[in-house]
C-alpha cells in the first residue's frame, strides 16, 4: 500500500512533469552548517554569499558536492580567509536522501593599513603614501579601501614642493539579496602635461571632487556573468597654467553612467591565477568644457588569458587585451595602461593595447611571504590626440618587470615593485623620462 508521502511526490510528479524516480533519488541539502575558526566572520554574512542554501536539491550526490566546491572557490578568490572548505555529509536527520553542507573557514587578518614612502616617476618624486585595507570589514563580507598619496619633490631650486595628491576611500561588495553595490569618493590634485614630439604642448594643474555608486548583478548558474552599472559626477576646478602657454581646455563638471559587461572565469590558485575574463565597458557622458556643454563617450573592449603551470602555479603566464575608442572627447594619460610608458606621453581618441607577463616564483618562505618577478613586454598605439593620426608610427614598446611579495598570513596584501622601459620611442624629455618606475601593491592587471 502506498504511504501519503509517496503518494504526495506522485503527485508533485505528475503536475510538474517529472519522473517519479528521479524525484526519489535526487539530493536534498537539508542543512547548512559554518565554522569559523579564529576569527569574527559573521555566518549571516557569509551565507548571503553562498550558491548552495538549504532545501536546495540536486540531481545527485556529484552534483551538489560540485557545487559546494565551486562556493568554495569563490570564498578563496575573495582572498580574505587563510582557508575554506567544504565538505558534503549524510544528514544528522537520516534520510537517505537528505545531506548536511559543512563549511569550514579560517579567517586571516585583513585590516591592513600601510604607511609607505614610495615613488612614480610619472609624478617626479617621492611619494607619501597611506593605504587603509579592510576587507571582510567588522565580519560583513564587505570591503573598505582607502587610498591617500602625497607628492613630494625638489623645486628645482634646492628646496621641496608638494605635487599630486588623492584622498580616495571606497566600500565595494556590499551583498543586498541577489545584488552587489558599492560607493566611491575621490578628492584628488592633478597634474597634466600633453606633447608633440619634443615639444611641451600644455602644462596646468586642477582639483577634482568626484563621487559614483555601482550595482551589480551576478548572472548565470555559476554567478560568472557580471553587469555592473554605474552613475557618477565630477567637479574640476582650481586650474594652475604652470607652462603659462595655454593648450589646454577646462572641464568644469563632468557627469556620466559607464556600464560594463563581463564574464570572468579566473579563479586564485595559491598566488597565481587561471582562467580569463572578457567583456566590454561603455561610457555614456555630458560635461561643460569652456562654458559649453558637450556629449561624449567611449567604448571599451578587453579580454585577459590566466595560466599557471608546475607545482602550486610557480610559472604563469597572463595577458590583456584592450581597444579603447572614444567619441566626443580627447583622453588624456593613456601611457597608464602600459608599464614603462610614462602616461602622459600616449593621448589620443583611439588605442590598442596588448600586455604580456610571465610569472616566475623566487622564493616562498611557508608561512612567511611569496616572493616572485614577472618580466613584461607591451605593445600601445593612441592616436587622434595632440599629435593627430600617424598610423603604425604612433606604436609603442615597453619591456620590464613586476617584482610581486605576497605576505602569507595577510592573504589581501601584496607589493609591487615595477620598473620598465619605453625601447624605441622619441619620448620627450631627458632619459629619465624613458622609463617608468612604481611601488604599489597588487597585480599590474
Amino acid at each position: 500500500m502506498l504511504n501519503h508521502k509517496t503518494i504526495l511526490i506522485a503527485i508533485i510528479s505528475i503536475v510538474c512533469g517529472l519522473p517519479i524516480s528521479a524525484q526519489e533519488s535526487s539530493i536534498i541539502v537539508s542543512q547548512i552548517r559554518i565554522e569559523i575558526v579564529d576569527g569574527n566572520t559573521r555566518e549571516e554574512a557569509l551565507r548571503r554569499w553562498l550558491s548552495v542554501r538549504e532545501d536546495y536539491r540536486y540531481d545527485d550526490l556529484e552534483s551538489l558536492d560540485t557545487a559546494v566546491q565551486r562556493d568554495v572557490q569563490e570564498l578563496v578568490n575573495r582572498r580574505i580567509f587563510l582557508s575554506v572548505e567544504g565538505r558534503v555529509k549524510p544528514s544528522v536527520h537520516g534520510e537517505a536522501n537528505q545531506m548536511d553542507v559543512v563549511y569550514t573557514i579560517v579567517d586571516a587578518n585583513t585590516f591592513v593599513p600601510v604607511p609607505l614612502p614610495l615613488y612614480d616617476s610619472n609624478t617626479g618624486g617621492v611619494q607619501l603614501l597611506y593605504v587603509q585595507i579592510w576587507d571582510n570589514m567588522l565580519g560583513t563580507m564587505t570591503d573598505w579601501f582607502s587610498l591617500t598619496t602625497l607628492t613630494v619633490r625638489g623645486n628645482g631650486e634646492g628646496g621641496l614642493e608638494t605635487g599630486p595628491w588623492i584622498f580616495a576611500p571606497r566600500v565595494s561588495n556590499i551583498k543586498l539579496g541577489n545584488l552587489v553595490y558599492g560607493v566611491r569618493f575621490e578628492q584628488e590634485r592633478v597634474e597634466s602635461q600633453t606633447y608633440d614630439g619634443l615639444a611641451l604642448l600644455s602644462d596646468y594643474r586642477f582639483d577634482r571632487s568626484a563621487f559614483f555608486v555601482n550595482t551589480e548583478f551576478r548572472l548565470g548558474p555559476r554567478r560568472r556573468l557580471y553587469y555592473t552599472i554605474e552613475p557618477g559626477v565630477e567637479f574640476r576646478y582650481g586650474y594652475n597654467d604652470f607652462a603659462g602657454i595655454g593648450g589646454f581646455e577646462r572641464t568644469a563638471f563632468d557627469g556620466q553612467i559607464q556600464q560594463s559587461f563581463f564574464y570572468d572565469s579566473v579563479d586564485v590558485f595559491f598566488n597565481s591565477r587561471v582562467g580569463y575574463r572578457a567583456g566590454v565597458i561603455n561610457t555614456l557622458r555630458v560635461f561643460q568644457r569652456d562654458n559649453a556643454w558637450m556629449p561624449a563617450a567611449d567604448l571599451t573592449a578587453e579580454f585577459s588569458p590566466y595560466f599557471a603551470f608546475g607545482p602550486e602555479g610557480r610559472i604563469s603566464y597572463y595577458a590583456r587585451l584592450r581597444g579603447l575608442a572614444v567619441f566626443g572627447d580627447n583622453y588624456e594619460k593613456l601611457g597608464e595602461f602600459m608599464r614603462g610608458i610614462p602616461d602622459a606621453t600616449m593621448d589620443g581618441n583611439l588605442a590598442f593595447y596588448l600586455n604580456q607577463t610571465i610569472g616566475i616564483g623566487l622564493w616562498k618562505w611557508r608561512g612567511v611571504w611569496d616572493l616572485q618577478i614577472h618580466p613584461f613586454f607591451d605593445i600601445g598605439l593612441a592616436s587622434g590626440g595632440s599629435r593627430g593620426f600617424s598610423g603604425w608610427k604612433d606604436l609603442r614598446r615597453s619591456a620590464g618587470a613586476d617584482v610581486l611579495l605576497f605576505i602569507e598570513k595577510v592573504p589581501n596584501l601584496a607589493f609591487r615593485f615595477s620598473w620598465g622601459m619605453d625601447i624605441d620611442s622619441d619620448v620627450p624629455g631627458s632619459d629619465d623620462n624613458k622609463t617608468e618606475f612604481i611601488v604599489r601593491y597588487a597585480y599590474s592587471y
